[in-house]
């Protein structure tokens, strides 16, 4: 996690839905995350949705997410683009990433990563699990 985004973050991973899993890093370590099973809501193409702030980006040029079926891994780079930082004047910025590949029964592990304006990338996040609802 970059020096520009150690405090003040908050994560989340949405149904359409709105059931919830949320986090907020420990003082001094890195992000830590936990999951809460969807409830409800029988879809077959319901994407999950990965929400956050963020405070004090300086540096930062954007966000990448990552997705696994396996909480060990591999994870995999979701999309070709990277979520930009808000050019919007403010302390705090909200993002939000939309999965639309998700599949009905399945369990999907997230996190996220930083890319500073000098190309170097840093874990943002820990791990956040999402339990996508049978149909």
């Amino acid at each position: 996690m970059t020096a520009a985004c150690e405090s003040r973050i908050l994560i989340s991973l949405l149904l359409a839905a709105g059931s919830l899993a949320s986090a907020r890093p420990l003082r001094g370590g890195p992000s830590t995350l936990t999951g809460a099973a969807a409830e409800g809501g029988a879809v077959t193409a319901t994407p999950a949705s990965l929400e956050w702030k963020a405070t004090k980006e300086e540096g930062v040029y954007g966000y990448l997410v990552y997705r696994s079926t396996d909480r060990n891994g591999p994870y995999y780079r979701l999309g070709h683009e990277i979520v930009h930082v808000s050019p919007e004047p403010g302390e705090i910025h909200s993002y939000r990433f939309a999965d639309p590949t998700v599949e009905p029964g399945k369990t999907y592990y997230y996190y996220l990563d930083t890319i500073a304006t000098t190309g170097v990338k840093s874990r943002f996040s820990g791990v956040v699990a999402k339990l996508i609802p049978p149909p």
